[in-house]
């Protein structure tokens, strides 16, 4: 599904990178033609002078490297999200076999850092502790 509407993306970049570049030719035209009345519509489509063609031409080119370089920042966006997703799909599985490993222990689990504080209670049997976890969480040892 995801690959379907990354290519569909990458398609409408390219789409609207060619929209951009025929808007700004006919755009030009229609400046050069009626705003400095430099000749008709059709002369300026069809005759137009050496460096209105060379100036179009480097516009249209900067365009189009835009484009191409936006589909190839959406390919990079849609291959470091398939990374994501194929790791966080690894961390639930791991997560659900540490959490159906800790459910089927008998004894109870402490992690405590190196100031002698409570981090975490793994859900084992909390009839054997003589506070419920809730209790003992962030307090140290000796409390």
């Amino acid at each position: 599904m995801q690959e379907k509407i990354f290519k569909t993306t990458g398609r409408r970049i390219v789409f609207v990178g060619v929209g951009f570049i025929l808007l700004f030719w006919f755009a030009d035209i229609l400046i050069d033609a009626y705003l400095f009345r430099e000749g008709s519509f059709l002369s300026q489509l069809l005759d137009p002078e050496p460096y209105e063609i060379y100036v179009r031409t480097l516009i249209v080119v900067r365009i189009l490297a835009s484009t191409i370089y936006a589909r190839y920042i959406a390919n990079q966006l849609y291959s470091v999200n398939s990374q994501l997703n194929t790791e966080l799909t690894e961390r639930l599985r791991i997560e659900a076999e540490l959490r159906a490993l800790f459910a089927s222990m008998h004894d109870v689990v402490l992690v405590i850092d190196r100031d002698g504080v409570y981090r975490k209670i793994a859900p084992t049997d909390p009839g054997l502790l003589y506070k419920p976890p809730e209790e003992l969480l962030g307090k140290t040892l000796r409390d």
